[in-house]
């Protein structure tokens, strides 16, 4: 169990947002044996074995979380960064208290490659989903910013079975797919 404060080091500005901010916390014990624990309870993160690293979205927000250390991006400000520090400590302490009873999940789940959603997609950047090009679009859907929803026309007929490998894809990999477009 963590029973030490965790203390933002430093904060610096964002590059992926200039609105927002990117902290980095030093932590006092090493966390490796607990991150395939963390794997297994935390939606949709991204173990990476050989790095020791989990890398998650939490309110937006992306946390990596390394073995000694915690990266905040994407954070609005230094509350937020401190309330994701405090839910990343109860986290790691529920692991840490309930190790028997969570099987740990050393499997690598890789976040989808941008290339292999958009050339699912129509492809005639029509801007319907509010982006410029059916590229931009599959940025933000495998960033889980926008969903296959946002793509009207792929729900054309043209393009089922465009459809129906990529909402299979998207699901298969976590991401949110309404269920009457899952292919039965």
């Amino acid at each position: 169990m963590i029973n030490f404060e965790i203390k933002i080091n430093s904060i610096l500005p964002c590059l992926a947002d200039i609105n927002k901010i990117k902290y980095i916390s030093l932590l006092e014990c090493d966390i490796s044996e607990i991150l395939p624990y963390l794997n297994t309870i935390i939606d949709k993160a991204v173990y990476n074995r050989n790095n020791n690293t989990l890398v998650f979205k939490k309110d937006e927000c992306t946390i990596t979380l390394h073995s000694n250390k915690i990266a905040g991006s994407k954070v609005n400000d230094k509350v937020q960064a401190i309330q994701l520090n405090n839910w990343i400590k109860e986290e790691i302490n529920y692991c840490c208290k309930n190790k028997n009873d969570i099987k740990p999940d050393f499997e690598k789940k890789n976040k989808l490659d941008v290339f292999d959603v958009y050339k699912l997609l129509p492809g005639l950047n029509c801007r319907n989903c509010g982006e410029l090009t059916c590229l931009a679009f599959a940025v933000k859907l495998c960033d889980e910013i926008k969903t296959i929803m946002s793509c009207k026309m792929i729900f054309y007929s043209d393009y089922t079975d465009k459809k129906d490998v990529l909402s299979t894809l998207l699901k298969e990999a976590g991401y949110y797919v309404p269920e009457f477009i899952q292919k039965e």
